[in-house]
């Protein structure tokens, strides 16, 4: 089975507001490529220029949060300046831009819900991944167990251990090595404490050791913030498919 690419999402560099400053990033640490959430004002040419300049390619498109408007709140105000509503998103501009090379598109599965018929349409255009997302009171059991994405939206799945552990503060019995197993994930995003987005800690190091001594994704993404050292993330990222 062949071992994951690592990818390196814009999360640890998100308040730049500047694109380049992810390929630099991943330059200087060696990764090949990237999972890119688009800001308002990124283009396709830019992608492209930044992509022949680094020779650093883009595996996905992770899509905003929301497809018309956001959530009140000061955390969701800034991540609509940054990144704005899906629905009006450069990241199906740049998905076309790229689809030679057939990239990922990246829905939380709440987002799949806002869409509704939309994610078959999309579907039928790119490739689509659903993601796990933080359980929520009477969601539908997709949100937080991939496996479960109704058929008809026809997608790939995406496994955010984090989502998951926080998922199982509310929902008794989860059991994440079993959930994962029926996954079978195309991508396997590393960031934890939820919205903080931090690496794991001993203990859930281990346990992701498991989860891909079980099953090894196409795409092991670091999906850190800022503050948190990339060159850390690359070693963590490194020990755990040596």
């Amino acid at each position: 089975m062949p071992k994951p690419e690592l990818v390196l999402s814009n999360t640890t560099t998100f308040f730049t507001g500047r694109m380049e400053s992810l390929f630099k990033k991943a330059k200087k640490y060696g990764f090949k490529y990237l999972e890119i959430i688009p800001y308002r004002w990124t283009t396709p040419e830019e992608i492209l220029a930044l992509e022949k300049k680094y020779q650093i390619q883009v595996a996905g498109i992770h899509m905003p949060l929301w497809w018309n408007k956001p959530p009140l709140g000061i955390i969701n105000s800034i991540f609509q300046f940054y990144l704005g509503a899906a629905a009006n998103s450069p990241g199906l501009a740049i998905a076309k831009a790229l689809a030679e090379r057939k990239p990922y598109l990246l829905l939380h599965a709440d987002l799949m819900d806002q869409m509704g018929n939309q994610v078959r349409t999309l579907s039928e255009q790119f490739h689509v991944l659903a993601e796990n997302v933080p359980y929520q009171k009477n969601a539908p059991r997709y949100y937080w167990d991939p496996a479960a994405i109704p058929s008809q939206f026809q997608t790939g799945l995406v496994f955010d251990p984090g989502h998951y552990k926080k998922s199982a503060l509310i929902v008794p019995d989860l059991d994440i090595l079993e959930a994962y197993r029926k996954t079978a994930p195309e991508v396997v995003h590393i960031s934890y404490k939820d919205r903080q987005h931090t690496l794991p800690n001993k203990g859930e190091r281990e346990e992701l050791r498991q989860m891909l001594s079980i099953h090894y994704p196409r795409y092991l993404v670091l999906e850190t913030n800022p503050w948190v050292s990339v060159k850390k993330g690359k070693i963590l990222l490194e020990e755990l498919i040596r």
